[in-house]
């Protein structure tokens, strides 16, 4: 199981008194979970620090090192506080310090990174099957959603012609008549449950009163709970 890090911002190891950003212009600056112990080693040498003799933790005089003594303490496992890991180390050389904060980041980052490239495999399913099953669940619940607002409504269908009057050759008993208008292409047709059968043109205020009453069914139905049961296979 995994536990959140304390950690409330990593700097970058090329400006570290910036929060460290995958967005960052120089890829140096920050390491990536699907990173390679020798890119990992890389980037942490290759760290902005300074030339003091030792390692101390000191945020304002020495952003570069304590940058590197916060990541350290909270990829491994030590419950001591910045300044006492620094104490620990203060007679280590700079190359061994970063030599250290690389090989502790690799191996905080191993289970991760091989995780996250099995998923990645192209024989892998695991994420498709997610995404299928995620999306039958929604066509579930979207179906139910809109069949309650249809029934709030009185409404059986909503639907839109496909007729385009530039491109369609259309004769004179395509154009309807007075009881049955034809509905050009692009309006908004809307068939009532009522028994009858005409499709019935609506003018921009109808069509306006009728998206207001659906938008106060969908308010009053997001209100309510619905069955989380899944859809038949």
């Amino acid at each position: 199981m995994w536990a959140l890090s304390p950690a409330k911002r990593i700097m970058s190891l090329k400006r570290p008194t910036q929060k460290m950003s995958k967005s960052d212009a120089d890829p140096k600056s920050r390491i990536l979970i699907t990173d390679t112990s020798e890119e990992i080693h890389a980037k942490v040498k290759g760290a902005i620090t300074d030339s003091e003799p030792g390692i101390s933790f000191d945020p304002k005089n020495r952003p570069g090192v304590s940058n590197l003594i916060e990541i350290l303490r909270n990829v491994s496992s030590t419950t001591d506080s910045a300044h006492t890991i620094a104490k620990d180390l203060e007679h280590m050389t700079m190359r061994a310090f970063k030599e250290l904060v690389a090989d502790h980041v690799f191996e905080c980052l191993r289970g991760v990174r091989e995780n996250f490239l099995d998923l990645m495999e192209p024989n892998n399913h695991t994420l498709n099957d997610e995404v299928r099953e995620g999306a039958g669940k929604a066509h579930f619940r979207a179906s139910h959603t809109m069949r309650m607002v249809r029934d709030s409504l009185g409404l059986q269908t909503l639907q839109r012609s496909s007729r385009n009057p530039e491109t369609e050759d259309v004769d004179n008993s395509e154009q309807g008549d007075a009881d049955h208008p034809r509905t050009d292409a692009g309006e908004l047709s809307i068939r009532l449950v009522d028994g009858e059968d005409d499709i019935r043109q609506l003018d921009t205020k109808t069509v306006k009163e009728t998206a207001d009453a659906i938008q106060e069914a969908l308010a009053g139905l997001s209100k309510q709970s619905f069955p989380a049961s899944k859809p038949d296979n």
